[in-house]
């Protein structure tokens, strides 16, 4: 682990070699982590002020696949007895399927629609499914 070791009788010092300065950061280690990853997203995400905070980080954790689907359970090897959608169970339970192609959230964002300035906003939720 010590690459180089010397005994100069000065005082001891800790330098690490990922860094030019010799300095440890988080943001060092990381971009050793990444190294050799392709670890860009597609898309930033945008932080809205006008919605509860805990809107954003549902929609962040919606755009990252990180909400405890069925499907993610299992892709995190957690035992899931079923894994079709405990709404429709027609399919394999995603965050898409979810939010985009069940038929009750179908139905709910067709009713939300009518709420928001008349526009049907089902067409961008519900683009794949049958209403």
């Amino acid at each position: 682990m010590l690459l180089k070791c010397s005994f100069s009788g000065n005082k001891d010092w800790w330098s690490w070699e990922a860094d030019p300065g010799g300095t440890f950061s988080v943001q060092n280690i990381k971009k050793l982590i990444r190294s050799g990853r392709d670890v860009r997203r597609i898309h930033d995400m945008v932080w809205t002020g006008w919605v509860p905070i805990k809107v954003n980080i549902h929609a962040w954790r919606l755009h990252m696949d990180r909400l405890p689907t069925k499907k993610a359970l299992i892709r995190r090897q957690v035992t899931v007895e079923d894994d079709s959608c405990v709404i429709c169970q027609s399919v394999e339970e995603s965050a898409l399927h979810l939010f985009t192609e069940c038929l009750l959230s179908c139905g709910v964002w067709h009713c939300g629609s009518s709420l928001r300035d008349g526009v049907d906003w089902t067409l961008f939720a519900c683009s794949r499914s049958k209403i």
